[in-house]
C-alpha cells in the first residue's frame, strides 16, 4: 500500500495513511480471515503467571501509561499508537499469562505476557477470561 500500512486483526481491518498532518486511520471492512498474535492454545504454556484467554480482539498497550492514553479507544488513537508500535492487537482466544506482580493498583487493567513472546501488554480486565 503506497504511503501507508494496512493492519489486519481477527475483528477488523485498519488502514493507516500517512499525510502532511500525521497518521489517518479508518476501518474499511470486517475481516475474520487474518489475525495477529494468533496461536494454538496448546502450543505454549505459561512459565510465570496465571493462564488466561483474551476475550474478543483487544488492543494491548506496551505500558500502563500508554494504556491510560489509549482508553477510551478511538480509531484515531488506535491508528496512531499502532503505527508507532505502542499498541498491538491481540486476537480473540489467544493464550496469555496474567502477571500479578504488575506494580499498578488498577483492577480495571491487567498485564499479560504472551508465551514465547518478548513483550507484555496491558489490556482491560473485562477482556480477560480466567480458567480453562
Amino acid at each position: 500500500m503506497a504511503n501507508g500500512i494496512q493492519f489486519d486483526s481477527a475483528q477488523f481491518r485498519l488502514r493507516l495513511t500517512f499525510g502532511p498532518r500525521g497518521v489517518y486511520g479508518r476501518v474499511p471492512a470486517y475481516d475474520r480471515s487474518r489475525s495477529i498474535c494468533s496461536q494454538n492454545s496448546h502450543a505454549a504454556s505459561c512459565t510465570r503467571g496465571t493462564p488466561v484467554h483474551v476475550r474478543g480482539d483487544v488492543p494491548g498497550a506496551i505500558s500502563y501509561d500508554i494504556y491510560r492514553q489509549l482508553h477510551p479507544v478511538t480509531v484515531e488513537k488506535l491508528a496512531k499508537m499502532t503505527a508507532s508500535q505502542q499498541v498491538t492487537l491481540l486476537s480473540a482466544n489467544v493464550l496469555a499469562c496474567e502477571l500479578s506482580d504488575d506494580g499498578v493498583d488498577d483492577p480495571s487493567a491487567v498485564l499479560l505476557g504472551i508465551p514465547g513472546g518478548s513483550m507484555n501488554y496491558w489490556v482491560p480486565a473485562r477482556q480477560v477470561q480466567r480458567g480453562d
